[in-house]
């Protein structure tokens, strides 16, 4: 790693400069490919932060490589986050940031006391494709990296959302915040070896949408060879649209901005926060107005089924092998949707009748079914109404997509099914209360691993609010984070899966094996032909051909 003192250091004799006893609060310097950067160290750890891996792109265009500067690029603080991204205003301006157009920029998070090379985490945020940001205290590295024992350098970064990461329209490409992801992987493969790391041991994680976006860079050819493992934390087994379906969405959204015509020349004229606060709304009014396949979705946007960047729904290219194959681990947490739908629930009424117009908006014609399978089964038969839709969300969306997807990576490499359970005190969840009581009335929301994926320090809690309340939880985020940084490394606490349906589980204890979780609930789900949606075909395949 090369690293240069500022400063007072410019007088000192070398092996201090190598050391780094004296001024250990200055900025460091690194020389990357592209030119110098100077990043700010933070006592254990270095961050360089803001550095932009493309030039900025028009609206709706492809991103470009970034090209070399000259001088040192100014890398101690955050840079703007993407149109939906929010802002962040911090007490320490270098911490704070704004949204703007102008954002594909990339985060280093680097330990001070290491020997080279360090694997590499690239970690994708959630938030649905359309919020979030990769400078969100919440993923910041601070102690992902200073494990003594486990060091490792994370990379976060900021990718385009919504409107302006997924429209597609004739003549243009699609897709462009999926590119932006992968022109970020191929500015980690170049550049990271700067910072000391091994661009051959590089780990790419994300959550949620993330997750999501790991599952497409498997089945994405424009990925292969630029990560050496896989892990999707909450991937949502959703319907992915193709460019005709994604079309009469887009024009949805023209009418709602007035735009007829050259529709892409009018989008790309508005106002860029005028086009954020209208490019969720027809979508969602879509679901209770029209009967339509990708109406699974629950969500506006998401990379859609393209021939230049993802030719096949991920479970389609993994199931023919056509994906990118290596060491996987596909992981959900126990109560996934419980701060989601089950929330809206409890709170218009938890009722027979509520209840059964949420399966029916979800799941259309296989709703009826649905009812019956849950309203027999042992677990769920005496549950509430929101608790039981709690389980089947959780068990359509993520947990048996989950199951599915890790047999099918289990046919060609090493594939990882993990279930997180530890019911924690705070969370990204913070706004509901049984995502934050703990045992033993706690739940496992969705987003309660991030604090243990990505540990929270001090610093972050600060400003989070998301943190430990006790030794325990702390030690385990320390513990988790570990067995991550290990699964870049080669080595693995997870369980392979394979037929016999052993995967592994966490809690405040640490991990232990578990066989045939939710197994007559994930079966029922395959049994009824769910996989069309999480396959994106248009009506239900024979059980035959699923199986």
């Amino acid at each position: 790693m090369q690293l240069q003192m500022l400063s007072c250091m410019s007088a000192m004799i070398p092996w201090l400069l190598l050391v780094g006893l004296l001024c250990p609060t200055l900025a460091r310097e690194v020389q990357t490919p592209l030119g110098k950067v100077l990043g700010r160290d933070y006592g254990d750890f270095l961050a360089f932060k803001g550095i932009p891996y493309a030039e900025q792109p028009g609206r709706f265009e492809a991103p470009r490589a970034k090209l070399p500067w000259t001088g040192t690029l100014n890398g101690t603080a955050f840079r703007s986050s993407c149109i939906h991204g929010f802002s962040h205003h911090d007490e320490d301006p270098s911490e704070s940031y704004e949204e703007s157009e102008n954002c594909l920029f990339a985060n280093v998070w680097v330990p001070k006391a290491f020997q080279e090379p360090l694997p590499v985490v690239v970690f994708i945020h959630g938030g649905g494709f359309l919020r979030n940001s990769g400078s969100d205290p919440n993923f910041w590295g601070d102690r992902f990296v200073t494990n003594p024992s486990n060091p490792a350098i994370l990379v976060t970064f900021n990718y385009r959302l919504g409107v302006f990461g997924f429209f597609s329209w004739n003549g243009t490409v699609a897709n462009v915040g999926f590119r932006d992801q992968q022109l970020l992987l191929k500015w980690v493969h170049q550049n990271i070896e700067a910072f000391g790391g091994n661009p051959q041991k590089v780990l790419l994680m994300g959550q949620s949408a993330g997750a999501m976006s790991v599952m497409c860079h498997l089945a994405a050819p424009g990925s292969a060879g630029l990560f050496q493992s896989a892990m999707a934390n909450s991937p949502v087994g959703l319907y992915y649209r193709n460019r005709e379906e994604n079309t009469k969405f887009v024009q949805l959204v023209a009418e709602a901005m007035l735009c007829t015509g050259n529709i892409t020349s009018c989008l790309q004229d508005r106002p860029a926060k005028a086009l954020r606060d209208v490019d969720v709304v027809p979508e969602y009014l879509r679901h209770f107005t029209a009967p339509c396949p990708e109406c699974a979705n629950v969500l506006a946007w998401l990379p859609i089924i393209d021939s230049e960047t993802l030719p096949m729904n991920p479970l389609v290219a993994i199931e023919r092998g056509l994906h990118n194959r290596v060491p996987t681990i596909i992981s959900t947490v126990t109560n996934e949707t419980l701060a989601f739908v089950p929330t809206l629930l409890m709170r218009m009424g938890n009722n027979r009748l509520s209840y059964e117009k949420v399966l029916a908006v979800l799941f259309d014609d296989r709703a009826l079914k649905i009812q019956d399978h849950y309203a027999r089964s042992p677990d769920t038969s005496r549950m509430s109404w929101a608790e039981r839709a709690g389980v089947v969300t959780t068990d359509a969306l993520m947990t048996c997509y989950a199951r599915y997807a890790a047999q099918a990576l289990s046919l060609f490499g090493q594939a990882y099914l993990s279930t997180f359970m530890v019911q924690p005190h705070s969370s990204q969840m913070h706004k509901d209360k049984i995502c934050i009581q703990g045992p033993p009335d706690g739940a496992t929301c969705h987003a309660s691993d991030i604090a243990y994926q990505i540990p929270a320090s001090k610093r972050m809690s600060l400003r989070t609010q998301v943190g430990y309340v006790n030794d325990k939880e702390l030690n385990f985020s320390t513990l988790y984070a570990a067995s991550i940084i290990d699964f870049a490394s080669g080595r693995s606490l997870f369980v392979p899966y394979n037929s016999s349906g052993v995967s592994t589980y966490w809690n405040l204890e640490g991990s232990g094996r578990i066989q045939y979780y939710h197994y007559d609930h994930c079966n029922f789900w395959e049994e009824i032909g769910y996989t069309d949606v999480w396959k994106s075909h248009k009506s239900p395949l024979p059980l035959s051909i699923m199986i």
